[in-house]
């Protein structure tokens, strides 16, 4: 995930991600 992250691709994994309200997921990324 943090390899994508940095790529700029992440961004986009990551807010459908948010939006979902997963908070623990988040967590487990970061």
């Amino acid at each position: 995930a943090w390899s994508l992250w940095h790529e700029g691709k992440g961004t986009e994994f990551i807010d459908p991600v948010l939006k979902d309200g997963s908070t623990s997921t988040s967590d487990q990324m970061l």
